[in-house]
């Protein structure tokens, strides 16, 4: 037995069959779990490269963030010298070179200063408030530099209507500290003399729309250039315009490219018919474009998109237009919709800044004369406008002073001492439809009104002249017009709205004359108001209670007009009423924002006003420094009057009749009274004229004419000055600047008698102008470089 069981123990010991599969299994477990580790780590390798990915671009989003803002720190620089300049210019005769460069250095930091410690979301007030607490010159503002980022860039609220939309939102937020460390709207700036300005202790936070965060701590300083007078000056701004044209402005082309800053007295870019519709496209970053009168768009599409521009005129008509207005847009007088399907889109600032009541030409409003109209004002960031409509009406045809009818319309308004001039009938509405003048009109039952029974002699408005005469001729039985009866469409009486001359209730009485001779004439009899806030009170009372019958007039001329929460509107000033609202849907009226809209809009007024003259006298910014410009004046009672000619005010008669009479040379062609300039290859890049001219070659940069210019070569680059139209035929289809080949041009010119003689003599101070040794190629090799100006120190990133 024992042996028997020493047997079967042995051949236990040594019976492996099931080993192998044991570590088979210990071998693929041990592999799974490898295998595990590896795609764990691949895995977090992964997804460690996808958010150092994500959180580069974020870096990267946040870097383009201070590009933003050194992009706009360099127009800032830039703006700060040409005014610095032009103002130490004015004076240049009076100092030598070394108190220019003092004075300069000093004027620079002047403007820089002033720029960047001004708040552009405040309103003059609380821009003198904020300079009372912070001090102008020892802090920079935060909305400052954020009003230069890109519309994509800035901070975007989390919409509540998207479930995948993070809880705060995704975008730019930049942020500082006072001089105490805490967190503030101002930084602090400190200032180095001859050194350069500090901005201290920016941050830039930046979320995109995946959450992911970086965040750019970084002082910038900006520094002022190596500027000599003796051997570098150029002539301010003027290589930037394309064009600058006294005698106004025709585009006929049908398809027409315009880049570059551009001034004009006026501006036509009109089509005969809209199967001859025109495109126009502007295509310019950070420029001006000023027309001093008015711009008509007629059978036009009008494209001006980027968000740096400004836009000034005074008045603005889109006739069965489509005009897209993006970045600053700044009107004197009217937007006046008019034509058939009309369409204005305006992005950005949009202020129209007159704000008279007494003269239709200083009012600012917009006009809706229009048939299936539109207005688009969804992506305002800004949006004032100061003034009335005035309703335009003529006492009498001052065009057939023969018309027997005229002459008796004319006869009784004299005989009856009403106002030869046109009527000064303002509404209160700041946004106004045509449909809407019949609210103005006093109301029937007031005209005419019984003293012995309260009653309206004729019930009617307007008056023949024999009615009217009637009326007039019995002032002991009627009042001509009553503030004390009850009218039924108001449901109220005039005493709260109408003009009163002691106890009088007064009008505004139209006399038209009627050509079928039934009468020598009708009497309209209009509103006075007292004030603009009691206009803006009838105009709300009054559409409220006759909605319906408004809103069907409406629909003739308003397709819609939209406009976003005016909540979300940074500046939201209206002197008057707005009518909003879709035809499909439904109309609104937005009642004025102001209950004293005058007062608020005086300053806005003046600023806007005074800086719209300077630029139309000097192509100037600043309305102070015309007091240095030889074109402006000086009253003794200490007035300044700018002459606004500005071709007289750019160019020296004198010098443009020397520089034709004595110019000789081998790069001199003489054509009586007009000087082709050529560059050393023999090309003709300069045309210098007292005559018209016809550009009609590619190789010309720069015309300065006293006649008229025409543009008839398919694409033209450089700058054309001229006193009289400037027209663009259809053979062109590209007007834009070249600043670099206006500059190298400027230097072009001929040897006299020993003394040099530059196409930029004939400019007013011209001989005073240096300029730099220019490159092989024509370009300025001193050119100073605005980005060089702009320099970061102390940057880290987190």
């Amino acid at each position: 037995m024992i042996r028997r069981m020493k047997e079967s123990g042995k051949r236990i010991k040594t019976d492996n069959s099931g080993v192998s599969l044991v570590t088979v299994v210990i071998i693929i477990g041990f592999v799974v779990m490898l295998a595990s580790t590896l795609l764990m780590t691949s895995l977090i390798n992964y997804k460690m490269k996808a958010v150092n990915i994500e959180s580069s671009d974020t870096f990267y989003s946040a870097e383009r963030v201070l590009d933003e803002i050194n992009v706009g720190l360099q127009a800032v620089v830039s703006n700060s010298l040409s005014s610095a300049y032009a103002e130490v210019l004015a004076h240049y005769g009076s100092y030598d070179n070394s108190r220019k460069v003092e004075l300069m250095q000093t004027k620079y930091y002047e403007r820089l200063w002033e720029t960047l410690s001004t708040d552009p979301t405040q309103t003059s007030e609380e821009q003198a408030a904020d300079a009372f607490t912070y001090g102008v010159r020892d802090n920079y503002s935060i909305n400052r530099l954020y009003s230069m980022l890109k519309k994509s860039t800035k901070w975007t609220e989390a919409d509540a209507l998207n479930p995948n939309a993070l809880e705060d939102g995704y975008g730019a937020i930049l942020s500082t500290v006072d001089s105490s460390g805490n967190p503030s709207k101002r930084g602090v700036m400190e200032s180095y003399d001859k050194n350069g300005v500090v901005l201290k202790d920016l941050t830039i936070y930046y979320k995109d729309a995946k959450g992911f965060v970086s965040v750019i701590k970084t002082d910038i300083r900006l520094t002022y250039p190596d500027f000599d007078f003796a051997a570098n000056s150029i002539i301010p701004d003027l290589p930037k315009y394309t064009f600058i044209a006294d005698g106004g402005t025709t585009i006929q082309g049908n398809t027409v490219e315009l880049n570059g800053n551009m001034y004009a007295d006026s501006l036509s870019i009109e089509a005969t018919s809209p199967a001859n519709h025109k495109t126009i496209t502007n295509t310019s970053e950070n420029s001006k474009f000023i027309v001093k009168n008015a711009i008509n768009f007629k059978n036009t599409t009008y494209v001006s998109n980027e968000d740096s521009n400004y836009f000034w005129a005074n008045t603005i008509v889109a006739d069965s237009s489509e005009v897209t207005l993006n970045g600053f847009t700044n009107v004197a007088n009217d937007l006046d919709i008019k034509g058939r399907a009309s369409k204005v889109t305006i992005s950005g600032d949009y202020n129209g800044f007159g704000n008279s009541l007494d003269d239709p030409d200083y009012s600012s409003a917009i006009l809706i004369n229009g048939t299936d109209s539109e207005l688009n004002l969804e992506n305002i960031r800004r949006f004032t406008v100061a003034g009335h409509a005035f309703i335009n009406s003529n006492k009498r045809d001052t065009e057939e002073a023969t018309n027997q009818a005229a002459e008796n319309a004319n006869t009784i308004a004299h005989n009856r001492g009403i106002n030869d001039n046109s009527s000064k009938v303002y509404t209160g509405e700041s946004l106004a439809i045509k449909s809407n003048q019949l609210i103005y009109l006093v109301p029937a039952e007031c005209i005419g009104v019984s003293k012995a029974n309260g009653k309206s002699m004729f019930n009617k408005n307007p008056l023949t002249a024999e009615e009217y005469n009637a009326i007039i001729s019995d002032p002991e039985h009627f009042d001509e017009v009553s503030a004390t009866v009850d009218v039924t469409k108001l449901g109220d009486n005039l005493s709260n709205y109408i003009y009163m001359a002691g106890s009088i209730p007064q009008a505004e009485k139209v006399v038209v004359p009627v050509a079928d001779g039934s009468t020598p004439c009708l009497v309209y009899y209009y509103m006075k108001f007292a004030d603009e806030n009691a206009a803006n009170k009838y105009f709300t009372k009054y559409y409220g209670m006759n909605k319906e019958s408004m809103d069907q007039f409406l629909k003739f001329y308003v397709d819609n007009i939209k406009i976003k929460d005016t909540s979300n509107i940074l500046r939201f000033k209206v002197a008057g009423n707005l009518t909003i609202g879709d035809k499909t849907d439904d109309y609104t009226n937005l009642p004025s924002v102001m209950e004293d809209a005058s007062n608020d809009m005086e300053a806005n007024y003046v600023k806007y006003n005074d800086q719209f003259t300077a630029l139309c006298t000097m192509l100037i910014d600043n309305f102070s420094e015309l007091r240095n410009c030889q074109p402006a004046y000086v009253h003794e009672d200490g007035k300044i009057v700018p002459k606004q000619v500005m071709f007289e005010n750019m160019v020296d008669p004198d010098n443009l009749d020397n520089f034709i009479s004595i110019a000789e040379g081998p790069n001199i062609d003489r054509h009586g009274n007009r000087v082709d300039v050529k560059d050393a290859s023999g090309n003709i890049r300069v045309v210098i004229t007292k005559g018209d001219y016809l550009i009609n070659n590619p190789d010309i940069n720069l015309v300065i004419s006293a006649g008229d210019v025409t543009i008839d070569e398919t694409s033209f680059h450089g700058t054309v000055v001229c006193n009289g139209e400037l027209t663009v035929t259809s053979s062109c289809s590209t007007v834009v600047c070249d600043s670099d080949k206006v500059r190298s041009v400027l230097q072009l010119g001929f040897d006299k008698d020993g003394v040099t003689y530059s196409c930029a003599y004939v400019f007013r101070d011209g001989t005073e102008f240096a300029f730099t040794t220019l490159s092989s190629d024509g370009s300025n090799s001193d050119d100073t470089r605005m980005s060089n100006l702009i320099a970061y120190e102390n940057w880290s990133k987190e």
